[in-house]
Formats: C-alpha cells, structure tokens, sequence
C-alpha cells in the first residue's frame, strides 16, 4: 500500500498566531454511525456488511448491465468449473478463505463522512490531504488469490477549515467496470491464478475466449491501479506496473474521482512502472516499462508538462526479467 500526501493540494500560508496547538495526535471518530453486521455464517467466505444511516452498501454486488447470455453464463461456467475441480488444494497464501479474512477482509466504498475530532482541534490553516492506495477487491474470488490482485482503493482523508473528511472509493479501470458490468471476476488474477499446468491452460483459454467474443477490450488494459499514487504533469495518478497510469481527483467536499486512463503521452505506453521518480527541480519524470520481448527493459521521461519523450532501450539486458522499482541519481538508473 502507498501513501501520498497533500503537496498536489492548494498551498495556504501559515502565520505564527497559528502555530499554537501543541497536540501531535488527534483522534478521530466517524461522524456518522457505522456498525458491522457480520454477513450469513453459512457463506463462504466470510464477508463484512457496512451500514450507515444514509448510505448502505454490501458486498453483493450485482451486475449493473445484463450480460445474461449464453456465452457470458458458459464462460463463468468454465470458469467455476476450474475452481472446483481443476486447481488443486490451494496453499494458504493464496487461499482467499484465508486471505481476504479478519482485517483482511474486503471493505465497501464509503462516501465522503465527517469525522468528529475528540480530543483538541484542528488548526484552520491546515489544509489538504492524505490518501493512501492499496488491493481490494470488488468480488471475493472462488479461486485462488494473491494481495497484489485486488482491485485499487483509494481512502482519503481530507482536512479543510477545522474538518476532517473520510472517504474510501476503488479506482473505476476498465477491468474494474467490466467485472462490476458482469457481476463477477472476468481478468486473470495475475499472481496466484496459474496453481497447475492444466489450470493454467484452462484459464487462459477462457479470457482469451472472452476477449475473441468481444466481452473484453485487451487494447484498454488488465492494470488494477492498487498500488502506488504519483503526481506530475498537474496530475494525481494511481498506477500498477502493468497498465498505464489512471488520474484521479480529490473534491473540494473530500470524494475522489477516477477521471480516466492517462494516455496523452504523445507516444503510446503499454504500460509503465508503478515507482516513478520526480525530479523536484525540473518536474520532469523519470520511468521505465519492462516487457517479455526484446528490449526487455525500455526508459524514458515526462517533460514538465506531462508530455513523454524519446524512450531509451536497454539493449544490453540479455532476458526479461522482473523488475519492480529503481533509484535515480544525477548521471545514473539503478534497478
């Protein structure tokens, strides 16, 4: 899970006559009553129901389009079938029974809700933000799952005139719409779903089947933007190393809103890495994108401007290789 804090937000000044509270810690109460019920025992697994006076949310998330025909049903038939009878007994890890449970377990989107400040106050020139990302994911899988496959959530807390504001919102990819469309998982769960050579094939043979029959767009990306938050170019991103960066935007009234896939880079991206390094001179960018064909390692930089420039391929990387973060100094890359 990352973190970003409020330098992307209005900068406000800050005069000594402010400077008075003393207090490093303030606790914070939601403002609006929340109390978990705990979901049928006889359901598996285990989930949490959230309730609020104004907002109710559960984990049953039902389809929001209707994707009731044959080839959908026998794709998630296929796909149900594999879980239960192909993948072999899974390993705790990544067994979802086990992972998603406790303070584990999957949480709901919360709306933007006041906190009530308990102890002290906060001083009317604070304000800002701090919002962190992490995996969550929309569905509770039947198969296998690893944390790194969760969908991406941003929970905020937003600080303004004496305030505090919480909010919890999943990042909208396009894998996220599509799945929330069908009601189920319809993407591959990249790090736990290959368990054995026959589900392995199995599974891959049924999104391949779902992209040829038109359910889903490969071209638009398979990214959960879960894990780290970067801001250049004017823009807040959540990103993940397998897609492109998605922008998102923090309101005034403490929401946050996925604006979109960021793809005005002049030159197309397939993917990019999810650790960018920003240099706070020149506000310049630094990134890389690894792949699994020659170059397997490509560099390149975001102008000030968020305008990508030539890219620079490591040709003396002899294989792909996975490759995850990377330091910057003034002349060099280390990864």
């Amino acid at each position: 899970m990352d973190s970003l804090s409020s330098s992307f937000l209005q900068n406000y000044s800050i005069t000594p006559s402010l400077l008075t509270h003393s207090r490093p810690f303030l606790p914070l109460q939601f403002n609006t009553p929340i109390k978990a019920k705990a979901a049928d025992s006889s359901s598996s697994p285990a989930r949490t129901q959230l309730h609020t006076t104004e907002h109710t949310k559960t984990r049953q998330i039902t389809p929001t389009k209707n994707h009731s025909n044959l080839l959908a049903n026998l794709f998630k038939s296929v796909d149900g079938f594999i879980c239960d009878f192909v993948d072999p007994p899974l390993v705790p890890a990544i067994d979802p029974k086990l992972v998603l449970s406790g303070n584990y377990a999957p949480v709901d989107e919360l709306p933007p809700t006041v906190c009530q400040v308990e102890e002290g106050s906060l001083p009317p020139c604070l304000d800002g933000a701090y919002i962190r990302n992490g995996p969550n994911p929309q569905f509770i899988p039947r198969g296998p799952y690893h944390f790194f496959d969760g969908d991406g959530m941003l929970h905020c807390i937003r600080i303004s005139r004496g305030k505090a504001t919480f909010c919890s919102r999943f990042v909208k990819t396009y894998k996220y719409n599509v799945e929330r469309e069908f009601g189920s998982p319809v993407v591959i769960n990249y790090f736990a779903a290959f368990t054995s050579l026959p589900a392995s094939v199995a599974r891959c043979a049924v999104f391949f089947g779902r992209v040829l029959s038109g359910q889903y767009d490969i071209r638009r990306g398979t990214g959960n933007a879960n894990t780290s938050l970067a801001h250049f170019g004017g823009k807040l991103f959540a990103l993940c190393e397998s897609d492109l960066p998605y922008a998102i935007k923090i309101t005034s009234d403490g929401d946050i809103i996925t604006l979109g896939r960021d793809e005005p880079f002049s030159v197309p991206l397939k993917s990019m890495t999810a650790h960018p390094k920003v240099d706070k001179e020149t506000g310049e960018v630094f990134a890389f994108r690894p792949s699994v064909f020659r170059p397997y390692l490509t560099y390149f930089r975001i102008n000030a401007d968020g305008i990508k420039q030539t890219e620079v391929p490591i040709l003396s990387m002899p294989e792909a290789a996975m490759t995850h973060d990377f330091l910057l100094r003034r002349l060099r890359y280390i990864s």
